[in-house]
């Protein structure tokens, strides 16, 4: 009988434990696109070949995420080639059954018109319909790229796609991970930070989710830090400890600001925002919003900070 390597409780940490963008598949035609995959059952066998008869490797538990390098389809289905990241940073790559996974796409980051004016097409084509226009100065986020073409979403939600050349991409993931150190640091980079995390108030809540489609509050803040090409851990309890210890008193924009509000140890992270305010997905009623360290809930509760952007 194989080996089989079992991922402790500790290498899952609620299992979502990505290292950004480690999931990138570019095609040799210069396509991007990146998907997670979400363990559905409560213990995922992965294994050496996309074959239910070969090796396991090791073992997945349920809400573990995996970036999804490519897929095979076989006669009993679709089977994922994965990439799972441990909390020390060690890289694990095999095949998964997809009957057992959920696979979303996970943008590639934000972008911008570079001219004018550019058209919001309903197809990756200039015969098709035009569904919106979009104007120098506004952002959309781009969710893969296919032939010369974004798949965007504005900020009205429109689903559509935008030649490549028209768009500048913000903070590209294309480029290698560098695990808890930016690539660029200072007072404006902060401020483009907290530009971004604003842009999702009001989007909902989503305990285990880590995307537009629903955030809980440490997968919002992994979101922000990853568009900007800051990658850190995927937990509450991990973030608090991730780059700088900061003195309260010290705070500055783009800190991560942690809590501890059950009494049972740090469960709750926001991104500290400037003047006593941090936005953090809150809870199912409020989703991301603006909330004040100062206020008693907060005050009462405030466990740490740190800085993960560089002076």
């Amino acid at each position: 009988m194989p080996h089989i390597r079992k991922l402790t409780s500790i290498a899952l940490m609620i299992a979502l434990i990505l290292t950004l963008p480690g999931g990138l598949t570019t095609a040799s035609n210069g396509d991007l696109h990146k998907r997670v995959g979400t363990v559905i059952v409560n213990c995922l066998n992965i294994r050496k070949s996309p074959n239910v008869e070969s090796d396991i490797q090791f073992l997945l538990m349920r809400d573990a995420a995996a970036w999804i390098l490519e897929e095979s389809v076989e006669e009993d289905g679709i089977w994922y080639y994965i990439k799972f990241t441990d909390s020390e940073g060690k890289d694990f790559i095999s095949w998964a059954k997809g009957d057992y996974l959920t696979v979303e796409e996970v943008p590639i980051g934000n972008a911008s018109p570079n001219c004018d004016v550019v058209n919001v097409r309903s197809d990756a084509t200039t015969a098709s319909e035009i569904l919106m226009q979009l104007k120098a100065g506004d952002t959309v986020i781009a969710i893969k790229r296919i032939g010369g073409w974004y798949n965007v979403e504005t900020e009205d939600s429109v689903r559509g796609w935008v030649r490549e050349d028209l768009l500048d991409l913000e903070g590209s993931s294309a480029s290698k991970p560098q695990n808890n150190a930016p690539a660029a640091a200072n007072a404006t980079f902060a401020d483009r930070v907290v530009e971004t995390a604003q842009k999702f108030i009001g989007y909902p809540y989503r305990w285990g989710g880590s995307s537009p489609n629903g955030f809980d509050c440490s997968g919002f803040t992994q979101y922000v830090f990853a568009q900007h090409g800051i990658y850190i851990d995927r937990t509450a309890a991990q973030q608090a400890y991730n780059g700088t210890f900061v003195p309260r008193d010290s705070l500055q924009k783009g800190d991560i600001v942690s809590f501890n509000t059950k009494g049972t140890g740090i469960n709750h992270v926001g991104l500290y925002i400037g003047s006593g305010k941090f936005i953090h997905s809150a809870n199912e009623r409020l989703g991301v919003t603006i909330g004040t360290i100062y206020s008693d809930y907060y005050t009462n509760s405030y466990a740490r900070s740190c800085r993960v952007i560089s002076p």
